[in-house]
């Protein structure tokens, strides 16, 4: 158990770490994928209610705390997300890619509301404009990025790069 705890907390910085690092060259309109969020996601499709959030939190506080701004914002974010994706029916998603994008944008887009909340009282633009922005481009950014992340590993194991 300490084992994949220690796993967890390793694999949530190299992601946060590979994310900050090539962020400028994934940025598209100013936008780039969460890939956290996709891994959290992708972890929390497996798991039980009690131990989604956690993960969730665990992750956006890592973030939290790597990253800057207001503390606790990607931790609730993330808690809030991780705890919604787990009530997907479980399997479905790893037969149905369809449903595995439409996960990953909703999620996303959930991700972004909460986070937007926080942010709308500091922009001059509203909540509104900040949603139709960023919001909605960014999550189906997040979202085809991961279906991109799982079909590639989906040929891996295929092809018996991965076991």
């Amino acid at each position: 158990m300490v084992r994949e705890i220690l796993k967890f907390f390793i694999f949530v910085v190299i992601i946060l770490i590979f994310q900050m690092t090539l962020s400028s060259h994934l940025k598209i309109l100013g936008l780039f994928p969460d890939l956290l969020l996709i891994f959290l996601i992708t972890v929390s499709l497996n798991q039980s209610r009690h131990l989604s959030p956690v993960i969730g939190f665990t992750g956006g506080l890592i973030q939290d705390v790597l990253i800057g701004g207001t503390l606790g914002v990607f931790a609730l974010s993330k808690s809030i997300v991780c705890y919604v994706s787990c009530l997907f029916p479980t399997g479905k998603h790893e037969r149905s890619r369809p449903l595995l994008f439409m996960i990953f944008f909703l999620m996303a887009l959930l991700e972004n509301m909460v986070i937007n909340s926080f942010l709308a009282h500091e922009s001059v633009s509203g909540y509104g404009t900040l949603f139709l922005r960023y919001g909605l481009p960014s999550s189906a950014y997040t979202a085809m990025t991961g279906i991109g992340i799982v079909l590639f590993l989906d040929w891996m194991k295929n092809h018996h790069f991965l076991r």
